[in-house]
């Protein structure tokens, strides 16, 4: 179960058809061993000086939905009795971007290369914490090219270990890399982007 959940909300995508298969493999497996008709368990859930509970049973086996106040920060939540069930807490806010302090650094050095026909971008990025040691959650680089270039299949070099890149993806033709991280904390991660001329550049300007 903990397995089929990471899955799902990693990256937000299948990883491939292996992965997929896997999935639905374990599905499969877990469906012969968990039956609705067993559940009878109370999700309880306080929070300041309320209390809410929702029962689940052979008869009441639907999603229920609950939406909690936006002023509270705190959920104690206690589950009792007997079954198979799946919670999930969402959640959004609003940040203020007027005092704003960035907590990522980047940095962007275009290499030498031998042809004006090859682009080599050079990025460097990092985490700025708010307390020693920590690390931020999944980050996400794009990388948009210039007019005129465009990546291959493997754009991606000389990156550094210390948080790897869980997954590349190339967009619009070639001329947009996203790179995701698991997560990234104050060591700087660097890669290189390597790019090639495949169309005439338009609006060039002196």
């Amino acid at each position: 179960m903990r397995w089929l959940v990471k899955q799902k909300s990693e990256l937000d995508r299948v990883a491939g058809q292996e992965n997929t298969y896997l999935r639905l493999k374990a599905l499969s497996s877990m469906a012969k061993k968990i039956s609705p008709s067993r559940n009878d368990y109370v999700v309880q859930l306080k929070y300041k000086q309320s209390t809410r509970l929702l029962r689940f049973d052979s008869y009441r086996n639907v999603i229920q939905n609950m939406t909690i106040p936006q002023d509270v920060r705190k959920v104690k939540i206690t589950v009792e009795g007997i079954g198979v069930g799946l919670l999930e807490v969402m959640y959004k806010y609003r940040v203020n971007l007027v005092n704003f302090e960035h907590r990522f650094q980047l940095d962007l050095q275009k290499q030498n290369t031998s042809s004006d026909n090859e682009l080599r971008l050079k990025v460097c990025a990092n985490y700025i914490p708010t307390l020693r040691n920590s690390h931020s959650n999944m980050a996400l680089i794009e990388v948009t090219l210039p007019s005129g270039y465009a990546v291959d299949r493997n754009p991606i070099s000389e990156q550094t270990t210390e948080n790897p890149i869980r997954y590349i993806e190339i967009r619009y033709g070639g001329t947009s890399v996203i790179l995701y991280f698991g997560n990234m904390g104050s060591e700087r991660n660097c890669f290189t982007v390597t790019a090639y001329r495949r169309f005439k550049v338009a609006l060039n300007r002196p």
